[in-house]
């Protein structure tokens, strides 16, 4: 499940795969505005905090 939402000036997207190989979370909170993209919140859980191993 992929959820995107624009909240005036900020950007949230949520990725959650509840299952499978590629099972995990990935969650980010961050400000559209080009000179602040650096301020963000951001969580990485399952597959998405490892390197594939082939």
């Amino acid at each position: 499940m992929t959820l995107y939402r624009e909240i005036d000036c900020w950007e949230l997207f949520v990725d959650w795969t509840p299952n499978g190989y590629a099972r995990g979370l990935y969650f980010r909170l961050n400000l559209k505005s080009d000179m602040l993209q650096d301020l963000k919140v951001e969580q990485k859980t399952g597959i998405y905090t490892t390197r594939p191993s082939f």
